[in-house]
């Protein structure tokens, strides 16, 4: 196997080997040794609403693509917003946190997400052009009743999604504003005036934005 993931597994693991994908699947806790590390598994906290992750259930099986083209399918894998990490479940209480160097991207839920800057993005649109999805967190403050200090409404911490705009290896930060989109389009910016108004788009329409963008990556 290549430089990607050095695996070393003891007897409780198993492994696939073919020319281009490796397959593991873990069927009990067991060491494993990797560009990476363990790390406990969160506990839930009852007082708290939300998480740090991206999804809310781990039972799921994803493709981890390396920059030199290998695909390792891997299950129960989430992303840690918080600390821009890939995890992957193992058992209840072990949880093996990838080291991102050495992958390009990860395909997870239907969805593929791209490493850019240290964090992975959720890919809307590639070619001259992308379009991504980034990921952060904020925390909304608990609500106490004034009177008896009773607690109406638990700490939570919300998911904030923002826009990414990639242009010649370039990322800059944006909404889904007309001006803000159009100002990566100026040499094709009346074809795409007449795109939009032709087929009624919207630029505040994320797939609008993702239509609008794929006929500006056509041209």
């Amino acid at each position: 196997m290549k430089k990607f993931f050095l695996l070393v597994f003891c007897i409780s693991f198993s492994v696939v080997f073919s020319q281009d994908t490796t397959n593991f699947r873990t069927q009990s806790t067991g060491d494993l040794l990797t560009s990476g590390f363990w790390i406990p598994a969160s506990s839930i906290n009852k007082n708290i609403k939300g998480s740090n992750y991206l999804f809310e259930k781990w039972e799921n099986f994803a493709n981890i693509y390396s920059d030199n083209g290998n695909v390792f399918r891997i299950t129960n894998l989430n992303y840690n917003i918080k600390s821009k990490k890939l995890e992957a479940k193992i058992s209840n209480d072990s949880v093996f946190q990838f080291n991102t160097e050495g992958i390009s991207k990860v395909r997870i839920m239907n969805s593929t997400f791209k490493l850019i800057d240290s964090e992975f993005m959720k890919e809307l649109m590639t070619g001259k052009v992308g379009l991504y999805i980034k990921y952060s967190l904020k925390t909304k403050d608990a609500v106490f009743n004034p009177l008896t200090h009773d607690e109406l409404t638990p700490e939570e911490i919300i998911k904030v999604e923002n826009y990414l705009i990639q242009v010649e290896g370039k990322s800059f930060d944006i909404k889904l504003k007309k001006g803000d989109i159009l100002k990566f389009l100026k040499d094709k910016e009346k074809e795409v005036k007449d795109f939009v108004k032709r087929n009624k788009l919207s630029f505040s329409n994320e797939k609008d934005v993702v239509k609008i963008l794929g006929y500006y990556n056509s041209l």
